[in-house]
């Protein structure tokens, strides 16, 4: 009757806490907050997967089978939570079953040890069971609440950093197995394997902690350039709008001089040359005159300051922008799309006899699509590297691009052919 009791107890222990840890130990790797879609999906799953321990294997409790299964179950679920992750979240069920097996033998070994009992005892369902599984679950516990809490601001792990760690923590697992054989063919755990059994759990936590601050201090870096990147677009656009602002007041003056030349024609009744004063004028004002209307404030505002830049730099601009009103565009985010792609464009064709660049925005199917064309003197260019001497900023840029594009579920593409550069961009808005 006690086995009896022990066995369901640790049945409905294991199989309420595991699921839930699993799903817990996941969410830290992954660098994101629950919303009610996840909660909903991980409770389901957790509850699924119970019924299934459960009802389904009640006498092998502790089936190789029944494990495998469990994490299939929360795979699947977890392949529903995080959408278009399905390789990390495969790396982290790899590590979460490893971290469970580790952890269980651990505390085995603990066990053993104390009571100075055999191993294969410990593993039998008695209460040091029991108990084994409740420390484990602790000890699970605390693993995983101290990464959510040291690494709580950290984004999704990379898929490099997930490979270690999985490569790692298995060859840590396999000398565990290793010593857990051994033990399994004596009397008792001696003082040197439990030696052994802690620094292999020392050294299980420093490679999960030491890679996640080595991939969060990357995160900041890059964050940190991103920074600097925009400090520096900022400084350029006071600059751009310096340039324009005396561009136009040096208009203003030459206006002024002009009325006053025409004043004194108007006194000699020269209308002849007062109307070729004027058609001249005119047209000078056709040419120069750049305004982009497209109803989107960060849109034009963007684009209106890069062209009149570009023509103070004697950079002959072609730009064609139809874009429908009611769109439900991220105009920041375009905004920054645009200023990159057009600071690359203005930067290149500086360096060109042709002096021009494109803009092309149109909204088709249901996309914007979004291309930017511009000459360039090099053979070929290195996109990930900057092509300006005093900066390392141009890479950086082209990620932010990148970046920007993905975050709004688009497509980004830059290449070359010959001497021109074509930079597209495609992002789905919808009415």
């Amino acid at each position: 009757m006690n086995t009896y009791v022990l066995s369901v107890l640790l049945n409905l222990v294991s199989s309420l806490m595991e699921p839930f840890f699993s799903i817990v130990f996941v969410s830290a790797f992954m660098g994101e907050r629950f919303d009610k879609r996840k909660k909903d999906i991980a409770v389901l799953t957790i509850i699924i997967q119970f019924i299934f321990c459960m009802f389904v294997d009640k006498v092998a409790i502790f089936s190789i089978l029944k494990f495998l299964i469990c994490h299939l179950i929360s795979l699947i679920g977890l392949w529903v939570i995080y959408l278009k992750n399905y390789d990390r979240i495969f790396f982290i069920t790899i590590i979460d079953m490893v971290s469970i097996v580790f952890i269980d033998g651990i505390t085995s070994y603990a066990i053993a040890f104390v009571i100075q009992k055999p191993l294969n005892i410990i593993l039998q369902g008695t209460r040091y069971r029991v108990i084994g599984i409740v420390l484990a679950l602790t000890f699970k516990c605390v693993f995983v609440f101290g990464i959510k809490i040291c690494f709580r601001d950290a984004r999704m792990l990379r898929r490099n950093s997930m490979i270690v760690i999985a490569l790692l923590s298995s060859g840590i697992m396999a000398l565990s197995l290793y010593l857990y054989n051994d033990c399994l063919k004596k009397a008792s755990v001696s003082f040197m394997q439990m030696l052994m059994a802690a620094i292999l759990t020392i050294m299980y936590i420093l490679v999960i902690f030491s890679i996640f601050m080595l991939d969060d201090n990357r995160n900041k870096g890059e964050e940190l350039a991103l920074i600097t990147l925009h400090s520096e677009i900022l400084n350029k656009s006071l600059l751009e709008e310096r340039i324009t602002f005396d561009m136009w007041r040096n208009r203003l003056h030459d206006y002024k001089n002009q009325l006053i030349y025409i004043r004194e024609l108007l006194e000699k009744q020269q209308y002849k040359k007062i109307s070729e004063i004027v058609d001249k004028e005119i047209g000078e004002l056709k040419r120069q005159s750049i305004y982009i209307e497209s109803g989107y404030l960060g849109i034009d505002a963007i684009i209106n300051s890069k062209l009149m830049y570009a023509q103070g730099k004697g950079i002959h601009t072609i730009y064609n922008i139809k874009i429908p009103s009611g769109l439900k565009i991220d105009d920041e985010v375009v905004a920054s799309i645009l200023g990159n792609l057009i600071d690359n464009a203005i930067r290149a064709s500086l360096l060109t006899e042709e002096k021009y660049f494109e803009i092309n925005i149109v909204y088709v199917f249901e996309n914007l699509n979004i291309k930017i064309s511009n000459s360039t003197s090099s053979k070929r260019t290195n996109f990930e590297k900057s092509s300006k001497s005093e900066s390392g900023l141009h890479g950086i840029g082209i990620n932010s691009v990148r970046n920007n594009v993905k975050r709004l579920h688009g497509t980004f593409d830059i290449a070359q052919h010959e001497n021109i550069v074509v930079a597209a961009v495609k992002i789905p808005v919808k009415k």
